[in-house]
Order: C-alpha cells, then structure tokens, then sequence
C-alpha cells in the first residue's frame, strides 16, 4: 500500500511543480495554514501544482518563520496566563490563533512567566521581563501585507 501510494502522489503526477515558491504561494500556504490548520492535504486544493509533502516542508522551514516573534506586550502576558487558568496548558492551538505565535513559543513563554512568579512573589505580571524583538520589521511587513 506504501509503494502504491508513493507512486500515486510522486512517480504518476507529472503536473507536480518543481523548484522555487513564489511569493504567491507562499502567502496562500500562510491562508490555508490560517483556515484549515496543519492540514496540508486540504492547502493541495489551493496549490494543486504542489503536493502536501512539498506544503508541509515548505511551511514548516520558511513560511513558519513568518510568525511573529516579536516582544511579548503585558496584553499578551495576560492573556496566555488567563488561557491557562481556563483551558490548562496541554492544548495551545486556539491561543496560538489569535495571537500569530506559535503554540511552542507560548509554551515557553508561559514557563517563563510563571518560573518568574513563582521565584519573586512579591512581583506581578507587569515585572516579567520582556526581550527586545530579534526579528527585521520588514519580514513582519512581508507576512502582514502577504495576508
């Protein structure tokens, strides 16, 4: 069945494309990410020229990176603490959504905040501290304008 399925989806297709993404697809892998999640099979819809395993790497070692990683605000702090109290910390997915982060840079943000509150009691969300942004504005540009 393996064997069958590689060559259905590799040796058979000829009209699979080749190469390079265009900025155009990359901007449609971000949409299809946005609305159907990690489902590549469903973006083959939208790129019939590319097949899931070609989305999936491509999202995975490019348009990924696209998310934001900028300096965390007190809004979002807040906002991952009170995701937490409410839904617990085993699914990110939702929270992830809505803020344009990854749920593994979530992850360790709420690790980070509350390795933080538990060392210093006496301090508050406010107090945590926040890095400097290590991504170019014009790479957020890029993703923001491709959406």
């Amino acid at each position: 069945m393996r064997i069958w399925s590689s060559y259905v989806n590799y040796l058979c297709r000829n009209d699979r494309k080749r190469g390079k993404f265009s900025q155009a697809e990359d901007a449609l892998i971000m949409i299809c990410i946005d609305k159907y999640g990690i489902n590549y099979q469903k973006c083959v819809k939208h790129l019939p020229a590319r097949s899931a395993v070609q989305i999936k790497m491509r999202y995975r070692n490019c348009c990924r990176m696209l998310v934001k990683r900028s300096e965390y605000s007190l809004q979002e702090d807040s906002r991952i603490m009170g995701y937490v109290k409410q839904y617990g910390t085993k699914i990110w997915g939702p929270l992830a959504n809505e803020l344009n982060r990854s749920t593994g840079l979530l992850r360790q943000r709420y690790k980070t905040i509350s390795n933080f509150l538990n060392r210093h009691p006496d301090k508050t969300i406010k107090d945590v501290p926040r890095r400097k942004s290590n991504v170019d504005g014009a790479e957020m540009k890029r993703y923001q304008l491709s959406r």
